[in-house]
């Protein structure tokens, strides 16, 4: 995201929040969501303009990036563990003489 256009109080704010939460934006899924530039955006709208509606956007934005993470996530350890219960009757089958 192009911070140049921000005003220079923001432009700190943005360089505090980042100091002050190094841990949680070296998160793998927290840098994940903040490569969309839209999710960026709302972040800086929250650092800058701490409104609650800018919260809750951002919050809801971010509930639902998370909730596909963990649906993709259910869905191929179901389809996993299918495969190999699929599997495992036909080499049963396969070694009956």
């Amino acid at each position: 995201m192009n911070f140049e256009k921000l005003d220079p109080f923001c432009k700190q704010k943005i360089e505090e929040f980042k100091e002050e939460n190094k841990d949680f934006l070296e998160n793998p899924i927290v840098k994940s969501f903040l490569m969309e530039e839209k999710n960026q955006k709302l972040l800086v709208e929250v650092i800058c303009d701490p409104t609650e509606e800018n919260q809750k956007l951002l919050d809801n934005e971010f509930k639902k990036f998370y909730f596909d993470i963990r649906f993709t996530s259910y869905i191929s350890m179901v389809l996993y563990f299918n495969a190999i219960n699929f599997e495992v009757p036909s080499r049963i089958l396969c070694n009956v003489k």
